[in-house]
């Protein structure tokens, strides 16, 4: 993370809360003309995600409720807004209209321009109750900060009942087959560039530049597997704080520029079809009823695009609840395989049930796809190529001593790049002094 990057993320979502407070009665009636209510709505509540703060607004005549929800500044870069808000509408209706996945309906979403003191683009969801998941199946804590991890003693039929749903769920978004890589529109059509989770992470947590990234749809996984490689080459090479030390910055090097010789080998399906792929799908965005574990919400499909089928067949990586990188980060990857194999095969059975109990299909069956991509390390490539901040990580621990065939010759250029970078960072350091400087004077980032 870019320090003084964060501290402007900072300012622009105090800026943004505040104005959203003030605008709290102008909203009650908003939600209300919007929705055809006959008086203005009721506040019922605060809602705060990730990427979206919102308001629960109660009908006063009929007890219905609605959640308004626009997305933040400085956890959704501002000139994407409109695009994040419109992507994620189609991707719902489109959801509703093919699956039977629970996803909240959308009773009316618009632009900046339609909403009240220009707040934002908007999405005016209905409104669900639940309990979130994640919070349901983790290991009791003394601190609410610390890390999810699964309660090694959760009762296996519970676990195998959530995991049938889940099971179902992505059996059917696989099928969902698009053949273009992209976002998608009315009808399901892709003629826009695919927004991801990573992208915005990378531009508004490294200051990455955003007209670098892609600006149309992609026709074929390679292609779209090098210009991610690009991406992350662009990040080491313009983040001016990415690497720690000389040492940190030869490793983030020999990584990102060996990455992409591994594109060949771990690519399939390379034109397609292509699938609806959720880059947010775990239990931490799921609703539950705490009593039954029966889902009733699904929940931010924002960064749902088309994309490569092999990242919709691997097994989820949020089965420990952690992402399986923050094991690697820790050195733990012994462990975590002690943990997430058993679990591995208890979801690839519910999988199973699940391609039994749906139509069938052509092809090779989804649950024998995601076990082939764990047992060829596609998986570990997969989880690498979606994630900018874990690349190196998994890089380091899982393919550099395995792939025995990578041409060192990559490697060229390494000591002129670490010599760079340290002069980098050191100027990197003198800037943030300063500006923390001057906010211990004004109490505000210029």
């Amino acid at each position: 993370m870019d320090a003084i990057v964060e501290a402007r993320n900072q300012e622009e979502h105090r800026n943004f809360v505040s104005n959203l407070v003030d605008a709290k009665h102008e909203i009650e009636a908003f939600v209300a003309g919007r929705l055809g209510w006959p008086r203005a709505g009721r506040y019922g509540g605060f809602r705060k995600g990730s990427f979206n703060v919102g308001f629960v607004i109660e009908n006063v005549d009929s007890g219905c409720k609605a959640l308004i929800r626009f997305p933040v500044p400085g956890r959704t870069y501002m000139p994407w807004r409109a695009e994040k808000v419109t992507n994620e509408a189609m991707v719902l209706d489109y959801l509703r209209e093919h699956t039977t996945i629970p996803v909240p309906r959308v009773l009316s979403w618009g632009l900046e321009e339609e909403s009240p003191r220009r707040l934002g683009p908007f999405l005016i969801l209905e409104y669900v109750h639940g309990t979130c998941l994640d919070d349901l199946l983790k290991q009791p804590t003394k601190d609410q900060h610390e890390p999810s991890i699964l309660d090694p003693s959760i009762d296996e039929a519970k676990l195998d009942g959530v995991y049938d749903q889940i099971a179902s769920y992505i059996v059917q978004l696989s099928r969902l087959e698009f053949p273009r890589i992209g976002a998608i529109g009315e009808g399901g059509v892709v003629l826009k560039r695919p927004l991801t989770y990573d992208m915005n992470d990378l531009v508004t947590t490294t200051g990455y530049p955003a007209d670098r990234l892609l600006s149309e749809p992609v026709e074929s996984v390679e292609s779209y597997f090098h210009s991610v490689s690009k991406m992350l080459w662009t990040n080491l090479e313009t983040q001016r704080n990415a690497v720690s030390s000389e040492r940190d910055a030869r490793r983030r090097f020999t990584a990102r520029r060996c990455f992409p010789q591994l594109i060949p080998k771990y690519s399939i399906a390379n034109d397609g079809p292509f699938v609806l792929f959720v880059d947010d799908f775990r239990p931490a965005n799921m609703l539950a009823d705490p009593e039954t574990l029966k889902m009733t919400a699904v929940l931010d499909f924002e960064f749902t695009n088309a994309m490569p089928a092999q990242f919709a067949w691997d097994v989820p990586g949020w089965l420990l609840l952690q992402a399986p990188a923050a094991w690697l980060e820790r050195d733990e990857r012994d462990k975590f395989l002690e943990l997430f194999v058993p679990r591995m095969e208890q979801f690839l059975r519910a999988v199973e049930r699940a391609e039994t109990e749906s139509p069938a299909v052509e092809g090779q069956r989804l649950s024998a796809r995601m076990r082939e991509s764990w047992d060829t390390g596609r998986f570990w490539f997969n989880s690498a190529i979606r994630s900018s901040l874990d690349i190196d990580t998994i890089y380091w621990s899982v393919f550099h001593d395995r792939e025995v065939g990578i041409d060192k010759g990559c490697l060229e250029g390494i000591d002129e790049f670490a010599d760079a970078k340290m002069k980098q960072l050191d100027a990197y350091v003198e800037e943030e002094k300063k500006k923390m400087d001057c906010q211990d004077e004004s109490g505000k980032i210029d």
